[in-house]
């Protein structure tokens, strides 16, 4: 299933500004959406710095007849974790790159074709 992200619903256009002519690409929008991006590839970066945790001891589990196994089950946890934690970072920080990526080429078409963008960042 793929879902579409509507870039006018997600990021609105601020007050006083305009948007490039003849397109809908509004560089504070995309800047802002870029930054909250790279804030939390750092966050789930930081959070996953702390998985896996080193090898759960069975002995936390006292005296059960299983506990070598719970104690395992905990570490596959913990790497899944990790795991996961892993890709959500990587994935946000593409999301970062695609989206400076999409700044600078309109920053280079417009520089080509002589448009101007009236306000905020990104100015060609």
């Amino acid at each position: 299933m793929s879902t579409r992200i509507d870039i006018h619903r997600l990021c609105a256009k601020p007050e006083g500004a305009s948007w490039v002519a003849g397109t809908d690409i509004h560089f504070d929008a995309l800047d802002q959406c870029r930054t909250t991006t790279k804030k939390l590839a750092g966050k789930y970066g930081d959070l996953g710095g702390t998985y896996p945790a080193t090898s759960t001891d069975s002995s936390i589990f006292g005296r059960l007849a299983d506990s070598g196994a719970l104690a395992g089950a905990v570490d596959m946890i913990e790497n899944t974790v990790d795991s996961e934690l892993g890709q959500v970072k990587s994935k946000l920080e593409g999301v970062e790159r695609a989206l400076d990526d999409v700044q600078e080429n309109v920053r280079k078409v417009n520089r080509a074709t002589g448009h101007q963008y009236a306000g905020g960042v990104g100015r060609p």
